[in-house]
């Protein structure tokens, strides 16, 4: 994909951060998401994992970090980015990871259900 649209390949386990702007936002998502798992794993610990709300589960609360820290860089890039289709990429990516983490969900792949 990334050779169709001609967008650099980014380095494996950087920020890649579009502006200024984009690395605020990206590090005030990391840190809501620190502050959310050290605060509902005493809650999971407690009262097991089958009792809970679905959105209270740490792996969830991840899960739902990857899905709007990719948003946010979907967005980001489409307003900013130098090249006009980094975003399609992106979105192409993240179109995957959802519909990879959908059908893991659905067939109780991690035993969650």
């Amino acid at each position: 994909m990334r050779k169709w649209l001609r967008v650099e390949r980014s380095k494996l386990f950087s920020y890649n951060h579009v502006n200024a702007k984009h690395k605020k936002i990206d590090w005030i998502l990391r840190i809501t998401t620190i502050i959310m798992i050290l605060l509902f794993t005493p809650v999971v610990m407690m009262t097991g994992i089958n009792n809970l709300n679905f959105f209270i589960n740490p792996s969830s609360i991840l899960i739902i970090f990857i899905i709007v820290s990719e948003i946010v860089r979907t967005v980001m890039e489409r307003k900013y980015a130098k090249n006009p289709n980094a975003y399609k990429v992106t979105l192409s990516q993240l179109i995957f990871l959802c519909l990879l983490l959908l059908t893991l969900y659905t067939t109780n792949f991690w035993g969650l259900i």
